[in-house]
């Protein structure tokens, strides 16, 4: 290993060093993509059937370090418990899904059929190949699942892996590592390297990296694509999101209320798919904001809330929440940091309703990942889909209702890739899951991600002996 930086890890709970990251430098990246590059041939001859056993060893180790996990990701991001332990929960869900499928078809040539009378001798057939080395950047927010969604069918594809963890979530990625090359994984395939963004950089950017899979930031998704004009690899991004939620007036709303609490202030809302704009029909608005906010008061910092992930993650949202109050807005309940002990030196901000009268400033805001929720009301519906349709992102956007057939054309009309009805934020492995416009390129989930990881090839032959009509010389 060369001579590295180092990257202090603040805790958000009291921005004190947890401990220090190594910034791995060129060498580093080099040696990791070099031993997935040699390791790929070894990995993609391996039958399915051999790589899904060792993922369901990966699996059982979970489960065995069930605890273990939970602690190091509580520790790293200052997540509540039960939210880490969801998070490891639905990670093991997913890896069962994807290692009970048949894949059958990857390792079979597929005949196409073709049109016999034109064709007669002629036959086609395709085959599903793994694409190479895959460089796997994943976000802190979810430390441990986020990986899990892209590694699986990754590796189920026959690919190998070079991963970098987040700077702020760097030990659960280490331990992910462990318990990955502890359950059989042949050497080389899987391979971590720890640092910043300009480790990121030199791993999108290093020779023997053939495809790219990052969720973050829609900046840092554009600054990838730039970059891959000039080798042209496999990308997939899952970038920023600011989803919508639409609360009708036949909805039930305490229902409503309860559900938009989690989706608005969960992991602190720091979440791609959380809701940062409610817009509640003008009938049931002043009812709905009223509970709403007398619900948020509720929620208790450090045990409901959690910290933003930095002290300037925190000075960037207040000074967000005071321009907004020139800009035709009101706060409702919340707006600054919570100060009370104990938790006065960590980057608490008090859950904040936003009352927004000005919608199109509300639709120029960037991703808030912040226990913060504008709020608004809307008359016609038809207006309310414009609006939304107007954002830059598309991730996606919840519907509550008693009855959703009455409302079809939201279902047809909203340009988002994801529509939660009388639910929020809710992912499953059987589901794709993808965005629209900035918020995605690509997408996970469901067997089709496996496919997705892999490229495809076909076969056309023609064994006669009869020399082609149409070759030269023309008739």
């Amino acid at each position: 290993m060369s001579e590295n930086y180092k990257f202090p890890k603040i805790s958000p709970m009291n921005n004190t060093i947890m401990y220090y990251v190594d910034i791995n430098q060129d060498e580093d990246v080099n040696i990791a993509c070099s031993r997935a590059k040699s390791a790929f041939e070894q990995w993609r001859k391996k039958s399915v059937r051999e790589r899904i056993k060792i993922l369901k060893t990966f699996c059982n180790l979970i489960e065995k370090n069930k605890d273990l996990i939970i602690n190091t990701i509580c520790e790293d991001i200052s997540k509540p418990q039960c939210e880490a332990e969801t998070e490891v929960i639905e990670s093991q869900d997913i890896i069962n899904y994807y290692t009970s499928l048949d894949y059958s078809e990857i390792e079979e040539y597929s005949e196409i059929q073709l049109n016999q009378e034109l064709w007669k001798n002629k036959k086609s057939y395709y085959k599903y190949e793994p694409i190479g080395v895959y460089a796997v950047m994943k976000p802190w927010n979810y430390p441990f699942e986020m990986a899990i969604w892209s590694l699986i069918p990754i590796l189920i594809a026959g690919n190998t892996v070079v991963f970098k963890p987040s700077e702020y979530s760097t030990k659960t990625g280490l331990l992910l590592n462990e318990l990955l090359n502890n359950s059989g994984m042949p050497e080389g395939v899987f391979n971590l390297v720890q640092g910043d963004s300009s480790t990121g950089e030199l791993l999108i950017n290093n020779k023997n990296i053939d495809a790219i899979s990052f969720t973050g930031s829609t900046k840092v998704g554009k600054l990838i694509s730039e970059t891959n004009k000039k080798s042209i690899k496999k990308l997939n991004l899952e970038l920023g999101g600011s989803d919508y939620a639409l609360v009708l007036e036949d909805c039930d709303i305490e229902l409503a209320i309860s559900g938009l609490l989690w989706g608005a202030f969960s992991n602190a809302g720091q979440v791609c798919v959380a809701t940062e704009k409610i817009l509640v029909h003008e009938k049931i608005y002043n009812k709905f904001k009223n509970r709403f906010i007398e619900e948020a008061n509720k929620l208790e910092i450090g045990k409901d809330i959690s910290p933003l992930i930095t002290k300037g993650k925190l000075e960037d949202t207040i000074a967000l929440i005071n321009e907004a109050l020139g800009r035709n807005c009101n706060i409702l309940t919340g707006g600054h940091k919570y100060d009370e002990l104990p938790y006065d030196k960590g980057n608490y901000l008090q859950p904040t309703i936003i009352e927004c009268h000005d919608k199109e400033y509300m639709n120029s805001l960037l991703e808030l990942f912040a226990p913060l929720v504008y709020i608004s009301s809307f008359k016609d519906i038809d207006e309310a889909i414009k609006l939304i349709n107007n954002s830059k992102f598309g991730l996606g956007c919840s519907i509550w209702t008693s009855n959703i057939e009455m409302y079809s054309n939201i279902l047809n009309d909203l340009q988002v890739g994801m529509l939660w009805i009388n639910e929020v934020n809710l992912p499953f492995p059987q589901v794709p899951w993808l965005g629209r416009k900035e918020s995605s390129f690509g997408f996970n989930l469901s067997k089709n991600a496996v496919y997705d990881a892999m490229n495809l090839k076909v076969i056309n032959n023609d064994f006669s002996n009869t020399k082609r009509e149409w070759w030269y010389p023309y008739k």
